[in-house]
């Protein structure tokens, strides 16, 4: 093929000028001849940024930013990537297909999904390639997906693939992850993506050919249809879909991109335009919206307006009354932590009202929503979107709706932390030597200071402790200085724990046992990080959720990583798991915490952070391991004293005749656990044994 570079849109209404913005963007624009491409993405991106926060079309200083270097940027850019990326072009005759179609598979239902296939199975052009991208650990089963491809027509089975997702993908299994796998094995010339729920025309393929014919541009776009469907339970049981309103027009009549950094709503939804591939892979994925806009900028567009190729097709959830009682569970939670707050906003259907959304702490969306959608959103109430999930919509835990969370809080935001800033782990510990190093290498590498209190360890853990506190900056030390009593008596052990605590001078102190992994509630940030923000926002303390990490068969091995060798869980089910304050700021005077068994530090103006952060426990590890820590190490050594006072039961049902080993079938998974059970895990609200009133389960009617 002939392939002619398009020249790159002219951006919208862009004739307004000024001084200051022609000498600003002139001096952005020198030259760039020389410039390469990593320099021209960095350049756009901070206009981008820009426009951002100003997005009117034609508004004044931003939008000329782009008319005065746009089209150097644009044809370096071009030349620069063409050269780089010239085997896509040269392969398509030798059976490289067009248009990679990548459609995600995860939480899609075998009835809409079907609908997808056979919509993709009679495409009037078939220079396509079918990318199926699923995450087995949210349940999705790939060798039953391949069955079902298999029930189509040669011609499609032998097109599709079936991608799943890697363990360090399935870590975090967002929209994002799952294009990216599938762009990372993508072959055509450009690539296009596609929610299950969506059904394209037959001439969907055609239509991007077509104008690939006609330009060789970085974005090729049509039109979208939208109809909305409700789930219907049918009368043999089983569920399905059914209209709940027409269709009507789903994107703009023409691409804007100014349009889509206002966060105009599905003004190009995917399955409406493709992308080349070329561009995607130079630029990066990291933002379906940002990915368009910058392709079409930097790249121009050829659009076929009077065309219509794909059906997007929206599931309104009415919410059942048990996830409405769980929503209004998460309510009462926040009013008890921080009554300043408000009521979370709820976003069920529709477009919302956005003027009580920006004056709102927290909003949650309900459903699927689409991309563009939520972007807008986010830019018109400057709330930040910080979690997606689901929650449970019935007692038992088989039916789920998706959540997505938008809040104030935005770590990212925050700006960077000093080098003075310290946070110090207080770590009690007793006969730990398979897992007390990994500890003090997980800790020490994230920035975090550690001291040790060993309770007259006789394994190893002395040993190792000495060996790493003599090569870093570990200090540590045995409690009590007297000797060994032969013991745990935790009531002095925690004094001693406010005493360091208190003498730290430290910005934060975590009270940290041995066989627990702290984290931040947001994947990817750190624990010191979180921290930082959270002094920045005006708190002072945190609470954790409880898993607790459970071995399924013997394979564990001391020195073994904890965080990877173990993958099912449970929360924790007993009160005190609801009631893990653990963190705080030391305060003028000394904290009391000995007198709770260490559950939480009280003090006068404690500030909880509303998002708990996790901490994962593994105190068991295999059934060898149960038997010597519970059954030799723990049990014998209780307190009588403190006994009495309640403490120490938790252990009391294991003896000689108990499998140490739980079965797979009564867990969850814990890459999962934001799928089904995002507030519980952010808040513990709706878990079975919390005992705090109005945050429990929701109730079935």
């Amino acid at each position: 093929m002939n392939v002619e570079r398009e020249e790159a849109m002219p951006p919208d209404n862009s004739s307004h000028t000024s001084d200051s913005t022609t000498a600003s963007s002139s001096s952005l624009a020198e030259d760039f001849a020389n410039v390469d491409a990593a320099t021209i993405k960095s350049l756009l991106r901070a206009v981008i940024g820009r426009l951002r926060q100003d997005p009117t079309p034609g508004s004044e200083p931003n939008s000329p930013l782009l008319t005065d270097f746009h089209d150097s940027l644009a044809s370096r850019f071009s030349d620069l990537i063409f050269s780089a990326h010239a085997d896509i072009f040269s392969a398509h005759a030798d059976g490289v297909p067009f248009l990679s179609v990548i459609l995600v598979a995860n939480d899609a239902s075998d009835v809409l999904l079907n609908d997808a296939l056979v919509a993709l199975d009679a495409q009037s052009d078939s220079d396509f390639e079918l990318l199926l991208i699923v995450t087995p650990s949210l349940g999705v089963d790939a060798d039953r997906l391949a069955q079902t491809l298999r029930t189509f027509s040669s011609g499609l089975a032998s097109r599709s693939r079936i991608v799943s997702l890697t363990s360090q993908d399935q870590d975090q299994p967002s929209r994002i992850a799952t294009l990216r796998a599938g762009l990372a094995q993508a072959r055509g010339r450009y690539v296009t993506f596609l929610d299950a729920s969506s059904v394209v025309f037959a001439h969907f393929v055609e239509t991007f050919l077509h104008l690939a014919q006609e330009s060789s541009a970085a974005v090729l776009r049509a039109r979208a249809l939208a109809q909305p469907l409700r789930r219907q339970r049918w009368p043999d049981g089983h569920f399905g879909f059914e209209p709940s309103g027409g269709a009507a027009p789903a994107s703009a009549p023409s691409f804007s991109a100014l349009g889509l950094l206002a966060g105009s709503p599905d003004s190009s939804p995917p399955g409406s335009y493709a992308l080349r591939r070329d561009f995607v892979e130079e630029l990066g994925l990291d933002d379906e919206i940002m990915s368009l806009v910058e392709a079409a900028l930097l790249g121009g567009v050829r659009e076929a307006p009077d065309e219509v190729v794909v059906l997007v097709r929206r599931i309104d959830y009415n919410l059942s009354p048990y996830a409405a009682a769980l929503l209004e569970n998460f309510r009462v939670y926040l009013n008890k932590v921080d009554a300043t707050l408000g009521a979370p906003m709820i976003v069920t259907a529709g477009e919302p009202d956005f003027s009580p959304l920006a004056a709102s702490s927290l909003a949650i969306v309900v459903g699927t929503r689409s991309e563009a959608f939520l972007h807008q959103l986010s830019s018109r109430t400057r709330l930040h979107r910080s979690f997606s999930g689901a929650i449970a919509t019935n007692a038992a835990g088989t039916e789920f709706v998706p959540v997505t969370l938008f809040d104030r809080w935005d770590p990212a935001a925050v700006g960077p932390r000093p080098a003075s800033f310290r946070v110090l782990a207080i770590v009690t510990t007793y006969n730990e030597a398979d897992v007390i190093e990994q500890l003090l290498e997980r800790l020490s590498s994230s920035g975090v200071h550690v001291h040790v209190i060993d309770n007259w360890s006789n394994d190893a853990t002395p040993e190792i402790l000495e060996r790493y506190a003599a090569r870093t900056a570990v200090t540590w030390e045995r409690f009590p200085q007297s000797g060994d009593t032969g013991h745990f008596e935790l009531e002095n052990l925690l004094r001693r724990v406010e005493e360091v605590a208190a003498d730290s001078g430290a910005d934060w102190v975590i009270h940290h046992d041995a066989d627990e992994i702290r984290e931040s509630p947001w994947p990817g940030v750190s624990l010191i990080d979180a921290l930082w923000a959270l002094q920045q926002w005006g708190y002072n303390s945190i609470d954790h959720t409880v898993l607790n990490f459970r071995p399924v068969d013997n394979s564990w091995s001391p020195g073994d990583d904890l965080a990877s060798a173990f993958a099912w869980c449970e929360f924790g089910d007993t009160p005190a798991d609801f009631l893990q304050i653990k963190g705080w700021r030391p305060q003028a005077d000394r904290l009391a915490m000995a007198a709770n068994a260490g559950h939480q530090v009280q003090f006068e103006g404690r500030r909880v952070f509303p998002y708990k952060f996790l901490l994962r426990h593994y105190s068991i590890r295999s059934q060898e391991h149960g038997e010597r820590k519970i059954l030799r190490e723990r049990q014998p050594r209780w307190s009588d004293e403190e006994r009495a006072k309640g403490w120490h039961v938790h252990y009391d049902h294991y003896d000689e005749q108990t499998s140490f080993l739980w079965s797979s079938d009564g867990l969850l998974r814990w890459d999962t656990i934001d799928q089904h059970f995002l507030l519980g895990r952010l808040c513990g609200v709706g878990l079975a044994n919390n005992p705090w009133p109005g945050e429990g389960p929701g109730v079935d009617p």
